[in-house]
């Protein structure tokens, strides 16, 4: 193997172990053990004699670890040492080397302490990641060498250390609850007005960000072409000749009234009607040969009139007291156990014929509280959602849109939308009653509106 490949191959294994590192420093849980991660672990890829995590905070310097210490022994010479020249740490932008025949004037007391007589070479690395301000706290790792052997492996060290120590620098923030440092602002830059230009985005954002005002309502398939019956007449059905939801003919026998009441006052009015009859044509034949029996013939004519429109009725109620099927399709009841035997009133719902394969549309039934949607019918769109198919929307075209609230539950109103379904999507497989969701989007309103509004409509419970 050649020597380039050699020292490619050393770099990258180097740089494997520096994002290894910097990976671990994230996940330690407190500063401390931070700190005895940095000063123990990285001895692996930097051969330092000595590794020590200093703080200095307003020129007290602190040691937070030492390798090889569980316990820091905070009063030993080289401590002292450190903390004599910690002061002027806080000067330092990068990481910097510090020895007696270099030229530094970080440390004007470089060479008057215990390191000069032991011939140490230090490296100082700054914790930081170039965004605190000069009064913050500052955390330095300062690494010994021996000058005699270690003089080469501090100088090789310079190169891996200005990487890593931006792994630790930012792993420091993210424990002090500043965020990754990258992505955080800047103090320095935004200054106590930060909050200002916060204060100024987010009115910006709530008055000229533009939102569709969406709402949700439930919906129901109906036929285009209802074919209700209701109750003609008073009275009580007596039978039922189809079951619910069986298939029926246009014009087949689907209830029976009681008719015999009616039967019976039927025949009698029309007994009535023709002794009237009789009368009236004896009292007409008398007033030929008496005129002043003229008048009495009259009466009886009258008499007979209404008569024969007591039987009219009669009949009619007789031809009406079988209901038919107006067109052909599946009969549903509303309840046909409480329908027979008991006394219906005039008006009141029997039953309805749904054409199978005819063409649908959608009831929207939607709340009053979200009738803000409606202001623009023009603008008005939405998409159904059936229970049985909500991976796909129904098109249809807006019909119609009903003028003001209506009942639709109890002590609840709403408005009603009737949307036509497209008629590629009246398939044998949507049948009248299935229900879904509507998603319903009115105009474009700014996003300040939109939650004040729903702001007040959670407060006031509405």
């Amino acid at each position: 193997m050649t020597t380039e490949a050699q020292q490619l191959r050393g770099r990258l294994a180097a740089l494997s172990q520096i994002i290894k590192l910097g990976q671990g420093a994230f996940e330690a849980p407190t500063p401390a053990a931070l700190a005895s991660y940095i000063v123990n672990r990285s001895l692996g890829l930097i051969p330092a004699d000595r590794s020590t995590l200093l703080e200095v905070r307003q020129r007290r310097v602190r040691v937070l670890a030492q390798a090889g210490q569980a316990k820091v022994v905070g009063d030993s010479a080289y401590n002292q040492a450190l903390r004599t020249i910690a002061p002027a740490f806080p000067a330092l932008e990068s990481v910097t080397l510090l020895a007696p025949d270099v030229e530094n004037d970080v440390c004007p007391l470089r060479d008057r302490t215990a390191f000069s007589a032991d011939r140490e070479i230090l490296v100082v690395v700054p914790l930081r990641s170039g965004r605190r301000r000069p009064d913050d706290c500052a955390r330095f790792w300062v690494l010994g060498f021996w000058q005699e052997a270690s003089r080469p492996a501090a100088d090789g060290s310079l190169p891996l250390l200005r990487v890593l120590y931006r792994f630790y620098a930012d792993a420091f923030e993210s424990l002090d609850g500043r965020g990754t440092g990258r992505f955080r602002l800047a103090p320095g830059r935004w200054g106590r007005s930060r909050w200002l230009w916060l204060a100024v985005i987010v009115a910006a954002l709530l008055v000229f960000v533009r939102v569709r005002d969406t709402v949700s309502a439930d919906f129901e398939l109906r036929p285009l072409e209802e074919n209700v019956v209701y109750a003609p007449f008073p009275g009580t059905l007596r039978e039922c000749l189809v079951g619910d939801g069986a298939p029926v003919k246009a014009g087949q026998a689907i209830l029976r009234y009681d008719s015999d009441e009616v039967n019976f006052k039927l025949v009698q009015a029309m007994r009535r009607c023709e002794l009237a009859r009789m009368r009236y044509e004896v009292a007409q034949k008398q007033s030929v040969k008496d005129p002043a029996s003229l008048a009495a013939a009259k009466l009886l004519q009258l008499e007979m009139a209404s008569e024969a429109a007591d039987v009219d009725l009669c009949k009619w109620y007789v031809e009406h007291s079988t209901l038919y099927a107006g067109a052909d399709g599946r009969v549903f009841f509303n309840d046909i156990a409480k329908l027979l035997n008991r006394s219906l009133t005039a008006g009141e719902r029997l039953f309805e014929v749904i054409p199978e394969h005819g063409a649908l549309i959608a009831e929207v039934y939607l709340n009053e509280r979200d009738a803000a949607v409606l202001t623009d019918p023009e603008q008005l769109s939405l998409a159904l959602y059936l229970h049985t198919r909500p991976e796909q929307s129904l098109r249809g075209e807006l019909l119609s849109v009903s003028p003001q609230a209506l009942p639709i539950g109890l002590n609840h109103y709403g408005y009603r939308i009737r949307v036509k379904l497209a008629p590629e999507e009246n398939s044998p497989e949507l049948l009248s009653g299935m229900r879904g969701i509507a998603r319903v989007q009115g105009p474009r309103v700014s996003l300040g509106f939109y939650l004040f509004r729903n702001l007040l409509i959670w407060w006031h419970g509405v």
